[in-house]
């Protein structure tokens, strides 16, 4: 807590608090021993998530990357592109050393700039059906 957002994951953030609580997050950062993607954490408990998994639903029919919700160890829950899992391989199962796998390649700064494109684009869908 008190730490500053990602400018590149900082709209989904904001979007996302429409719908409940965030507590982590990061927009990606290319050629690093971190996470290579943007992604967003929350406690499912604080979020209305049949509401939110019907956005994504919605927006994943009209992105070319796709967006998900994962259930991650520690009862958090994890909002990422599901393109980067499918084609980085960066999380076969559900545990936090999967994510940091040295097998994985590194995502070339074009494709991040993508994903964080897209996660902007996210944002934005979300602030609109929330206003609703």
């Amino acid at each position: 807590m008190g730490q500053e957002i990602d400018s590149r994951i900082a709209d989904l953030v904001e979007a996302l608090s429409l719908y409940g609580i965030t507590n982590a997050s990061c927009e990606g950062h290319s050629n690093s021993g971190g996470h290579q993607h943007p992604w967003v954490n929350f406690n499912p408990g604080e979020i209305y998530p049949q509401r939110l998994m019907r956005l994504l639903e919605k927006f994943n029919q009209i992105s070319p990357i796709q967006w998900k919700v994962r259930e991650q160890p520690g009862g958090f829950t994890t909002i990422l592109p599901s393109t980067y899992e499918e084609k980085f391989h960066c999380c076969p199962t559900p545990s936090i050393k999967s994510l940091y796998s040295d097998a994985r390649p590194d995502i070339r700064p074009e494709e991040l700039e993508e994903l964080q494109s897209s996660a902007e684009a996210l944002a934005l869908f979300l602030k609109d059906w929330g206003s609703h």
